[in-house]
């Protein structure tokens, strides 16, 4: 078999390191490693060189980190104020909504039941059977709707509220306790008519004290006020 002739091969920009091996004369690439001839030697099964193929750097370096760290403490530091008021704001809107719900509540089961319905503040609503405070400030506590069984001269509780999260101030303006008759009206004496309970919260952001009122008809209002403004509740 007549052997094959004698190539001349020539590297352009080739950085390569010398190592004796034995291939065929073809160059061969194995495993990123580059087996090639010597530009200015003729050579048959002989020595031969290697190149290696250099790969890209990839990741970041210490100063790139560094950076990168310092902008997201900066952002964190200017973004957590702003994220402590939108929370503040969406839980007074939560709980503002959770004790409208209680009064609309007690005068739709007053309808419902022909018979008086009462909400009041309590202190103990974990209890068996949670009792009013008597306190036109303690409705933090936690608050109660129930009426008086008619049948059997005991207290049903329709819904029981546990105290709230983030200390608010909640006050009833006239009496502890707004009660409805079988016609959905206030039945309050008119000296505590309007009646209304304020709720003011803080670390909130804007105005997000509500004002919650009961006409002598039953109606029902809940409105946003201003105190720092001079305005009141009702």
């Amino acid at each position: 078999m007549t052997p094959p002739p004698t190539t001349r091969i020539r590297l352009m920009r080739i950085e390569v390191l010398p190592l004796r091996c034995w291939y065929a004369a073809v160059p061969t690439v194995c495993r990123g490693i580059a087996a090639v001839y010597h530009p200015r030697r003729d050579i048959n099964n002989q020595s031969c060189y290697t190149a290696i193929m250099k790969s890209r750097q990839q990741g970041l370096t210490l100063i790139e980190l560094m950076v990168t760290l310092a902008v997201a403490i900066v952002l964190v530091a200017v973004g957590m104020p702003l994220f402590t008021g939108v929370a503040a704001n969406n839980r007074a809107t939560t709980q503002s909504n959770s004790l409208l719900a209680a009064v609309r509540l007690a005068r739709s089961e007053a309808l419902r039941r022909s018979t008086d319905v009462s909400l009041c503040p309590t202190a103990n609503p974990t209890a068996a059977s949670p009792t009013c405070t008597g306190n036109t400030n303690d409705w933090n506590g936690g608050w109660t709707v129930y009426y008086v069984d008619s049948a059997t001269a005991t207290t049903e509780h329709i819904r029981i509220q546990q105290a709230l999260d983030g200390n608010p101030t909640i006050t009833s303006d006239t009496s502890p306790v707004i009660r409805f008759d079988s016609t959905g009206a206030a039945a309050l004496p008119v000296a505590n008519l309007p009646w209304s309970v304020s709720l003011s919260f803080a670390e909130t952001t804007g105005v997000q004290s509500r004002c919650i009122s009961v006409n002598n008809a039953g109606q029902i209002r809940m409105r946003r006020y201003d105190p720092g403004n001079g305005e009141t509740c009702p």
